[in-house]
């Protein structure tokens, strides 16, 4: 059977070719991929992992990673901080069948039917200062006074103390970078959602699962909150209305490109399959 026996246009790509895209991405734009304070920017050889940039990114002046302000320190009132990075360092997909990507026992392998399965690498680091500089930071630093409840929150200036100006978290120095790596694994699909404004496609997160960190609690508790980030804030962008586009062919006629609607003979569109996103659309011409 043809493919555009049930619709006017096919369309697939290959999860080989999305794995590429992506590995030329994270090489040609790295500050996507790499975060860390301005220590990191000046010394890229501290990171935890060695940026694999192309060439032509050092020859244009390109960023390598993406400069965040330091890691506050609690108590510091937002002044004192540590200097630390962040890096996603590897990430494929593996779309059904699921021949790429082990998936570990918790995510109950082999990969489900229109199911996609994601992997990625995460690590990071904080520049542990020594044991002797944060006690001299300790000594030295004017810490700001604890405030009882119902003491009265302004400084002589009238200013409440969420108004007044704040400088720059400072880092204490630190160049003893402590490192760790996660691997993170994560199932979803393809779902039409009709809602007021119309159809939408949207991405949904079946699972996530995080690698071997123990305590328990303490991985539940991650995932909780990757799970939900990516729910809740992240997915959501990311939905394609499914509207029927027109245009307007001069005078003479006009041309509808729409989704072909979901039957027996196709049964998912998008089709998440035999290792490809595969995409059925329906094309009609009238006067």
């Amino acid at each position: 059977m043809a493919f555009t026996d049930n619709c006017d246009v096919f369309g697939s790509v290959h999860e080989d070719g999305l794995n590429l895209i992506g590995r030329h991405l994270m090489q040609q734009r790295p500050s996507l991929f790499n975060y860390g304070t301005q220590m990191f920017a000046v010394n890229p050889g501290l990171l935890c992992r060695k940026i694999e940039a192309h060439p032509e990114v050092t020859r244009r002046g390109n960023p390598l990673i993406t400069v965040e302000d330091p890691l506050p320190l609690l108590g510091t009132d937002g002044l004192l901080g540590v200097n630390f990075c962040f890096q996603l360092t590897k990430l494929e997909l593996d779309i059904h069948r699921g021949n790429i990507i082990s998936l570990p026992p918790e995510l109950s392998p082999p990969l489900g039917t229109q199911r996609m399965a994601l992997h990625a690498e995460v690590c990071g680091g904080i520049a542990c200062p020594d044991k002797r500089i944060q006690d001299y930071y300790g000594d030295t630093f004017e810490h700001p006074p604890i405030k009882l409840p119902g003491q009265d929150e302004k400084d002589p200036t009238g200013k409440r103390e969420e108004d007044r100006e704040r400088g720059p978290i400072v880092p204490i120095p630190g160049r003893e970078v402590e490192c760790f790596c996660l691997q993170l694994f994560a199932i979803v699909h393809m779902e039409v959602l009709r809602t007021p404004t119309g159809e939408q496609l949207a991405v949904r997160l079946d699972d996530v699962e995080i690698v071997d960190i123990r305590p328990e609690g303490l991985e539940n508790s991650l995932e909780c909150y990757i799970a939900a980030t990516l729910r809740v804030g992240i997915l959501p962008r990311v939905r394609i209305a499914l509207d029927t586009m027109i245009f307007e062919m001069g005078n003479f006629a006009t041309l509808a490109i729409s989704p072909t609607p979901t039957s027996g003979a196709v049964p998912s569109n998008p089709a998440l399959e035999e290792d490809q996103i595969k995409v059925f659309v329906n094309v009609g011409v009238s006067p």
